[in-house]
């Protein structure tokens, strides 16, 4: 499925200009959901806005009488092919679903979604598609193909889709943020003082993010809020248990004149951190370490650390347990210490004044 659906229509063994009949951005502007047809079949795809993403498809229909077997020739061009007529419960067709039929739910992690008819679940592209020839679950697949699989009779899936819509509802209801703030910054405060500096970051920008500032003698410390209103994409590929680490917030110690020259540099790089997971669909976890290259600035290098000694109760939202994460700077020769023994390596940044009790 190599090419994005505007490449599609400009295919000459598919001359036909597909009809887009959804086309739908995710919240935070990173994702496109688009279901279209092309009068022989009707497929949703999932497209991302940068490189980093790319683009998904899962069949939903066939709109004409099914062949007898897919078509390699369209599969090897990128031109969506029909199924046969022994995987699906259509053989004869059926006519293309309506815009008003149709609603997109977007997982939490927003880098899947559901797609329903009515309140019929019509097609699934979930977090995990893309990888080892899946690409979706369509309601009306009867046997797994090489663009879809048939919808599992999983309850947690059910679940996770029913909680997603759940989430976005309490958007339009109200503001989650709210309940997440009074909370977790009762929580800072009992920890790092009653006094902080409130920065607004992104804007408008979904969702919403506060950085909060506690300065005491020996330096400042920059916490973000907002950061766990959302699950961490793609924890569940790499760890059994995702929700112990998927909700985050991220602490950063910082002096003036080691490695940030301002605080507004400081509160920067944080920023940027909170959104990072999200632009490159990814998580940040206990270890891991990003390499930051900036534009007329020197390349610095954070180190992840979970709270250890700076052990915070912080609060539960949607259940799961929201994690502090120190954002830890450390230099390009330290790299490989980091990695080859991370207990030693905090202890030298705790000795170092890097990391404090």
């Amino acid at each position: 499925m190599g090419l994005t659906p505007s490449e599609q229509a400009a295919t000459q063994t598919n001359p036909i200009e597909p009809t887009v009949i959804v086309f739908e951005t995710s919240p935070d502007g990173s994702l496109d959901a688009i279901v279209q047809h092309d009068e022989r079949t009707v497929y949703v795809y999932l497209n991302g806005r940068d490189g980093n993403f790319g683009t998904r498809a899962c069949w939903v229909r066939n709109l004409i009488a099914a062949p007898m077997e897919i078509s390699q020739s369209d599969l090897r061009q990128g031109i969506p092919p029909a199924l046969p007529r022994f995987v699906i419960n259509h053989p004869n067709g059926l006519p293309a679903p309506t815009a008003n039929d149709l609603s997109v739910v977007w997982f939490e992690e927003g880098n899947g979604i559901a797609l329903f008819e009515k309140n019929s679940l019509l097609a699934v592209i979930p977090p995990w598609s893309g990888r080892e020839a899946f690409h979706g679950y369509a309601r009306d697949c009867l046997h797994e193909n090489e663009v879809c699989w048939p919808m599992p009779q999983q309850p947690a899936l059910a679940e996770r889709i029913r909680r997603a819509a759940e989430f976005w509802k309490s958007w339009k209801s109200g503001n989650p943020l709210a309940y997440l703030k009074d909370d977790l910054l009762l929580k800072y405060r009992t920890r790092f003082g009653p006094d902080a500096q409130t920065y607004e970051v992104g804007g408008d920008q979904w969702p919403p993010l506060l950085i909060y500032r506690f300065d005491n003698d020996a330096g400042s410390r920059l916490l973000t809020l907002g950061m766990s209103l959302r699950p961490q994409p793609n924890v569940e590929l790499s760890n059994e248990l995702p929700v112990v680490l998927r909700r985050i917030e991220l602490g950063l110690e910082y002096r003036l004149g080691t490695f940030f020259e301002s605080v507004d540099q400081a509160i920067e790089l944080l920023a940027g951190q909170a959104r990072y997971p999200w632009r490159k669909w990814t998580w940040l976890g206990h270890g891991h370490i990003a390499k930051l290259t900036r534009v007329d600035q020197p390349t610095v290098n954070l180190l992840f650390v979970s709270e250890r000694n700076f052990r915070v109760e912080l609060t539960r939202f949607r259940d799961d347990p929201v994690n502090l994460l120190w954002a830890v700077p450390i230099t390009e020769s330290e790299i490989p210490h980091a990695g080859t023994n991370l207990g030693a390596f905090i202890d030298h940044c705790q000795n170092a004044g890097r990391l404090t009790n």
